[in-house]
């Protein structure tokens, strides 16, 4: 996998002109004199059924923070169907400026985490086990954390927030409930483990552009950031090539997306609807629901049922309905970061019990 300077390289080359291949840039001015802070990295080795695994995570800790801004919390925010920890970064340096402690883990098969040798077993099962993993590794016994989840980070949450000594103490989910529609799906199925390979990041970006339209009017800063963790050189001997290493500059490097094509096999068959309301009624913990208002996910029906079927003991239900855009909000603008933040720092948590 390429060096994140080799990534910076590439664009480097590609900035030259404003517009580019369909791209205008608008914010491409970046101020060099501005640090950026950095995640430190990790792995856990998680057991699937019939292997081991490294699952990799950055951690943003909380060392900017002031005395009086530092909080004991843990947040998880974890990432949908083939995408990556690195999505969270602008929520993670704004969450940890404020005293809490982020993980972002790379799902099973997706990011810099490696990929199962049964493609059968990307199932919420394997996934959760793994969260699980990542709570023992990082996390003291007891220590309760707080969920983010986009899509399917948010399902993994909601199923381990079900559990009777879960260690989720608030759950966000974005874009995503109990009900998971089909038509959602189907649209995800129809680029999942489909996309081929790109000539170059400015490629992978268009593309991106496109698939994740309903992601809303991110700037361009933003999407180059997206492209930068999506993609990956394809092998070893493109790496070479990229920095410079071939003996005659004529082969080009290719670009893919950084998961495994595998876990589109979930996606075979006829896609129904996913059916977790029996798991949402022993959630207890506070939730916030964050819905695209014109998501073909999470629809407003899901989310007033949700409402409805609300445990009278659980804690609070908050809804934040992002303006203008679909599946799933990109949870990477300051009035996201506020409403989370704000969620986040409620008291009304429930402690789950044994």
């Amino acid at each position: 996998i390429e060096s994140t300077s080799t990534c910076e390289n590439e664009r480097a080359k590609e900035r030259g002109e404003k517009k580019t291949k369909g791209i205008e840039r608008k914010d491409m001015a970046m101020h060099s004199s501005h640090v950026e802070v950095e995640p430190a990295p990790g792995q856990v080795r998680c057991l699937a059924a019939d292997q081991f695994y490294r699952m990799s995570f950055v951690e943003w800790r909380p060392e900017l923070a002031s005395a009086a801004d530092r909080s004991e919390s843990t947040v998880f925010a974890v990432h949908g169907l083939t995408r990556n920890g690195r999505d969270f970064d602008a929520l993670a340096k704004h969450l940890s400026s404020h005293g809490r402690r982020v993980i972002c883990p790379d799902v099973v098969g997706r990011g810099q985490s490696e990929w199962l040798h049964s493609k059968s077993l990307y199932q919420l099962p394997t996934y959760a086990s793994a969260m699980a993993s990542l709570h023992a590794a990082t996390c003291a016994t007891d220590e309760q954390v707080d969920w983010v989840g986009t899509s399917m980070g948010g399902v993994i949450g909601l199923v381990l927030a079900s559990l009777p000594g879960s260690p989720v103490r608030r759950l966000v989910l974005n874009d995503v409930g109990p009900l998971v529609s089909k038509e959602g799906l189907s649209r995800l199925g129809q680029y999942c483990g489909k996309e081929g390979s790109f000539g170059s990041l400015v490629d992978v970006e268009v593309y991106l552009r496109s698939i994740y339209k309903p992601f809303g009017d991110l700037s361009d800063a933003q999407w180059a950031h997206l492209a930068k963790h999506t993609c990956r050189l394809a092998n070893e001997v493109e790496a070479a090539t990229a920095r410079g290493s071939s003996t005659d500059g004529s082969a080009q490097p290719r670009y893919v997306m950084r998961y495994d094509p595998g876990i589109a096999q979930c996606f075979q068959g006829a896609v129904q609807d996913v059916d977790l309301w029996a798991m949402w009624e022993r959630v207890r913990c506070p939730v916030l629901v964050i819905r695209g208002e014109f998501s073909d996910v999470l629809s407003r029906e899901t989310v007033e049922e949700m409402r409805h079927r609300r445990p009278d003991d659980a804690g609070s239900f908050e809804l934040y309905e992002v303006k203008g855009v679909g599946h799933a909000p990109s949870l990477m603008a300051p009035e996201h970061f506020e409403a989370i933040e704000r969620f986040l720092k409620q008291t009304d948590c429930i402690t789950h019990e044994q």
